[in-house]
Order: structure tokens, then sequence, then C-alpha cells
């Protein structure tokens, strides 16, 4: 019994949630083991009786304690010549810890071939081999007893060491950058000229993945420039986008007449070739890039969809909130293989950071409000259409003003059940259009200099949401301001939205432009906006920042402004939280490990209404309400329950398993302190 406790407190476990909860439970079990072998030790018969029943009990939790930590081994592509091994835990056998595993590894190989150790960010060690000496290395793991290897994909590992062999000759790449008009060849930057003989190496089978704001539509025709003679040109784009790329086709090759461009629906046309793609891959997870590579280069991947999510993606079983039940591949896995695979075949990638040191930064702010109840009701009566208290005569919808009393407020907070609704409980329109009220004030304030003259005071700002009812009342406040604008969404036909961007560009009355983000969020340029608002927010962090990048991008000579209001305690709080997640797992395989975006960067928090504005933390601030379990100092239970919220269920169920055995230990000890308590008396 003792030594079994001991060595339960000497085993080298840490770095893991299941560990931290084994030692909590394991400093518990070792104080009842120290008691019971006093008490025992005073010869209590009874207690004789319940020892047995707890020493059968107390042998059969290792079960519970050992059945998470067990030892596996993993390779993965870190580099084009080098492949990293990493120690983990699977089903089989107790994980002895990370250090020791690794050790173990190292021995096993150290006289097969050289090998150097790295340590990540997160703390963990790995060994690093050069992909050349990958099956000497798999040979000598695989001696190991008691161990699960998890391969290199074997398509993985010869793309990646098989990279450039069947790529064109710069003699053949310079002979198709003859057939590119002058005019064409001299407006391409060192940068973009790069991306484009990247392009005729791979046959223009190549995926253009720069950030926003570079010109991958420039690099993107000069391409296609080059194989235009060998049949025609499928260029699949938003429908926002058709005129534009027809213009721009028009501009920078006159042979491209208009009469040889057709545009049209994905419907309407057949073609059995596509030369290249121009887009950014993955926009919210891993899992979208799948289709887009496998049209450039196919099975490269694997065979199907699923096939790359078993390698690339993090599985697990999720339940929607209707009850059903789905596989979710929101996560990733081997990310950093993943990149070194695409980079190294046909994906090219380019950041701004690296390339346009003149751009003029680009600071984000998060404007907090606190919905007012008036405004909560005055949203849900336009969503369920109660037109008589909600819009007037001309139809437009009338946003109750953020200066009525509190009094007129608290008065009416009774009579509509509407009021008792939870803002966590509203709906992502009824959040945006109860912004509204904060937010006119807040651009009266902020960004109209002088009220007597909005018109000529206001600067250049792009104002995005998703809802047309939110695009309403932003329209609304706008014209009772008698402000100039633009507004582009779903509704707006394609020569309509090319209209209104070219107006918002070139007539210095235009000051503010309203965009959906699906809409408008990409591909268009308003490099002549100083500010860009995020009414509602984006559905994803590529969503995000594509739309930045309509004003941060080339041509830019002033800062940008980023303003995203977030709604305090409803759902804008945990989205915020999932857009940094996504933008981290999408920028792991498109950046790389090295310059993959680990969080959406935020200059300052402001907090509408309130005095003091205050720099900050946004994913902390948003976190939800924990009261003491936030403090280092709190009781001892709160910060227990706060630290099981963060497990899985499987780690939970077996928490509770060891926790109903202590409880029972607990009872059985103080019912034997009670008998000794009275032997003692008599």
């Amino acid at each position: 019994m003792e030594s079994w406790g001991e060595g339960m407190g000497a085993a080298k476990l840490q770095g893991d949630k299941n560990v931290q909860l084994a030692l909590h439970l394991t400093a518990v079990l070792s104080v009842l083991v120290h008691q019971m072998k006093m008490l025992f030790l005073c010869g209590s018969s009874l207690f004789v009786d319940r020892f047995s029943v707890v020493l059968v009990i107390v042998m059969t939790m290792p079960t519970f304690r050992f059945v998470l930590h067990v030892q596996s081994i993993c390779s993965k592509v870190c580099s084009p010549d080098e492949f990293q091994v990493t120690v983990g835990r699977t089903e089989g056998k107790a994980f002895p810890g990370e250090a020791d595993c690794l050790r173990a590894v190292e021995d096993c190989v150290a006289s097969a071939v050289p090998f150097s150790t790295t340590q990540s960010q997160s703390g963990h060690i790995s060994s690093v081999f050069k992909l050349v000496h990958y099956e000497l290395v798999l040979q000598c793991l695989r001696k190991l007893t008691g161990v699960v290897v998890q391969d290199i994909p074997y398509r993985t590992r010869r793309a990646v060491q098989n990279a450039g062999t069947n790529c064109g000759s710069d003699k053949e790449v310079d002979e198709l950058l003859m057939k590119l008009p002058r005019r064409l060849r001299d407006a391409l930057l060192p940068f973009q000229l790069e991306g484009v003989k990247f392009g005729l190496r791979r046959q223009g089978r190549c995926l253009i993945a720069d950030e926003m704001g570079l010109g991958k539509t420039l690099q993107a025709i000069a391409i296609a420039c080059c194989f235009k003679d060998e049949g025609p040109l499928l260029i699949v784009c938003p429908a926002v986008l058709r005129y534009t790329w027809a213009e721009e086709l028009e501009r920078w090759d006159p042979s491209f007449l208009p009469k040889d461009i057709h545009l049209g629906t994905d419907s309407e046309f057949h073609y059995s070739r596509v030369n290249f793609t121009d887009a950014k891959p993955g926009d919210n997870r891993p899992f979208d890039i799948y289709h887009q590579i496998n049209m450039l280069c196919p099975r490269l991947l694997g065979d199907d969809k699923f096939e790359f999510a078993k390698t690339y993606c993090s599985l697990h079983v999720a339940q929607s909130s209707q009850g059903k039940i789905y596989q979710d591949f929101s996560k990733g896995a081997r990310l950093t293989e993943l990149n070194v695979l695409l980079s190294q075949t046909l994906m090219i990638r380019r950041l701004k950071e690296h390339l346009l040191n003149e751009l003029p930064p680009k600071r984000r702010q998060i404007i907090r409000l606190k919905l007012k109840a008036l405004n909560s009701r005055t949203a849900t009566s336009i969503i369920q259409g109660d037109y008589n208290s909600t819009y007037s005569s001309s139809d437009a919808p009338i946003i109750a003003s953020s200066e009525i009393s509190n009094d007129c407020e608290e008065a009416k907070e009774g009579k509509d059940d509407s009021c008792k609704k939870s803002p966590r409980h509203f709906s992502p329109q009824e959040i945006g259009i109860a912004k509204i009220p904060g937010f006119s004030q807040w651009f009266s304030n902020h960004l109209m200099h002088d009220n007597l003259d909005a018109q000529s005071s206001c600067q250049k700002t792009l104002i995005f949401a998703h809802h047309l009812k939110v695009l309403d009342g932003v329209q609304v406040f706008l014209s009772e301001k008698e402000i100039k604008f633009v507004r582009i969404d779903g509704s707006a036909l394609p020569r309509e939205r090319k209209e209104a961007v070219d107006s918002f560009r070139l007539n210095p009355e235009v000051k503010v432009a309203i965009i959906g983000i699906t809409a408008g969020g990409v591909g268009l340029d308003f490099s002549s906006a100083q500010n860009v608002v995020f009414l509602e927010l984006p559905r994803s962090s590529s969503d995000l920042l594509q739309a930045e990048d309509r004003a941060h991008r080339r041509g830019q000579t002033n800062a940008v402004n980023i303003y995203i209001f977030c709604a305090k305690n409803t759902s804008d709080e945990p989205q915020w939280l999932r857009l940094n997640q996504s933008l981290f797992r999408v920028s792991s395989v498109v950046n790389g490990k090295k310059d993959a975006i680990r969080e959406i960067e935020v200059d300052q928090v402001y907090h509408l209404g309130e005095i003091s504005n205050t720099k900050e933390r946004p994913e902390i601030e948003f976190l939800p309400n924990c009261g003491a379990a936030d403090s280092a100092c709190a009781p001892y239970p709160l910060r227990m329950k706060a630290f099981i919220q963060e497990c899985n269920i499987v780690q939970v169920q077996q928490y509770m398993k060891i926790q109903f055995a202590i409880v029972f230990l607990f009872h059985q000890l103080s019912l034997a302190l009670q008998v000794h308590e009275v032997n003692q008396r008599r």
C-alpha cells in the first residue's frame, strides 16, 4: 500500500491535464495511506475489516490512473530535408515521461545516424534527423517494444524528396516570359516576377497564396498570358469581381478584346483544364484546402478528402445544438509537415511585412459595448416584423436613440417579454441591430470632427456587416447625418458594385462604403479608406483579414484604423475566440510554423460608455466570468472546478471515478476514527 503511493508520487508525469489530475488525487491518497497506516497500528479490529474493503478499492484505482498515459512515437517532416520524432500517448502501456521516452529513442538510433535535439515554444522536446535517413531511423524505432510508430505518409515523403525534379528549366521559363506584353512585364515587381516564374516552372499548376494586397491578380494574369495559345482560359471568381477581371485582362494584354471575354455563371462554361489558381487556401480550417490542391495535383494529399483528414486533421466527434452527432474536422494536425509539402510542390506564399516595408501600419481596436434593454427589444421587434413600432412610413428601420433616458428604459422593461431573454441567447442578427445605437454615438464622436458639417469632416470609412437589416440601420444613420455613401450587398448587380467601388475611390464627396462582408469583402480596392469598421464579427478569420486588406494594401498612404464592435455577454465573445483559433490553424498551413499568427493582434480595447479605456488582451477579457476561479489565490475547490472545465469528457469521467473512490475512503476513515475514539474511552 505504502509503496504504491510512493511510486505514484515519484512518477515523472508533467505537462498534461491527465497528469495534473493524477497529481492532485495522488497527494490526497498519500495522506490517506499514511493515516490508515497509523490507525492500523493502533489495533482497531473494526478498522481492519473496513481497511480490507478500502484496500481492494485502492488497488483497483491504477486502472483509472494509467489508462490515458501510453507511449507512442510520431515522425513528421519539419523542413525540406529534415524530419522530427516526438513521443506521445496512446492506449496500451504506462507513459514513463517525455524525457525518458525520448532518451530511449535516442539510445536506439545513436549508433546508426546523427541527430540533434530541439525544443518547441510549448516546451516539448523532439529529435531531428535528416530525411535521407528516414528508413534507417524507422527500422531502429520499430525494434522498440511496447511503442506505436506513426509513419510519415509515403506520398508526402516522396513529394518532398522529389521536389523540383519535374519543374521546367530556366531557359523554358525565359521563353515563356517573352510572350508577355512589354507593359505587363515591366509592371511586375521583383517578388511578383519571382511568383510568375514559380508558376511557369510548374506549367501553370501552382497556388499563389500571397497575403492580400501583394498583387496576386497581376501574377495570375501574367501566367495566363504565357499559356493563352494552348486553349481557352477559365477564371472562377466571385460575381462581384467578374467585371474587374475583364477590365484587368483588357488593360494588361491588348490581345484580349471585349468580344473574346465572356461573363457568365459556373453552369455556362465547361473546360477540361485549369492551369492555375489565384486564391488563399483554407479559409477557416485545414480540411477546406483539399479540393484546391487536388485540382492542381491529384492525390497529392490522399485519394479522397477523408484520407487527407485522417493524416492532417484532428478528428473528434461533436454534437450540434440540435443534438445531432457529427465528425468535426476543424482542428489540424501535422500542420508544419503540410506547409512543407505544399511549399515544396505547388504553393508560393509571401507576406506584406517582408516585402512592403513602406506600407503604413494597421491598427486594430476592439469596441466593447453593453446592449441596452430598449435596443435589444427594438432589434427583436425588427426581426419579428413589428413594422408599426420599428419602421417609418418610408419603410426604413427606426433605430432607437442612445440618448433615451434610463428611466424610460426601466419603465418599458417590465412590459415586454423580450427583455427577459438573455443576451447570450440573442441571434447574430439581433446583436447586430442592437449595436447600431452605440455605433451611431461612437461614429459621431470619433469619426466626425465637426457635427455641424458632417459631410466634409467625415473620413473615408468602410463599414462591414452581415445582415441586410443591420446595413439598413447604418444607412438610416448616415442619411440622417447627410453623409454621402455607397452600398454593396448581395442584392446589388455586378455592374452596380463596380460603379460603387469607382464612386468611393474617385469621388471625394463619397465618405462611407456600407459593405456586406460576403458580398464585397474580397478582391476590391478601397485603398483610399482610412478606417475599417466591423459592426458584426466575421464568420471566419479569413473573412476578417480579407475585409481589412480592402484598405490596407498597395497604394495606401495612411495608417489604417480598424474598429471591431463586440457586444458584452453575447455570442460575440466566444466567436472572437474562435476567430483566433482558426487563424492560428490556417496560418500554420500557409505561413509555416515560424510565421504562424498565434492570435489577432489588437492594439487597444475600448469600453464604450465608460470613462477610461484600457490596453489589454481581448482573449483573456472575453473569457466567461469564473469569479475567484480565475485567481491563483482562489480557494482550492474553485480552482479545481475551473481546471476540470478545461478537460475533455473522457478525462472528466476518469476524474469522477477516482473522486468517488476518494469520498468513499474519507467516509471509511471517519468511521474508523469514531470506532477508535470509542475504544480509547473504554
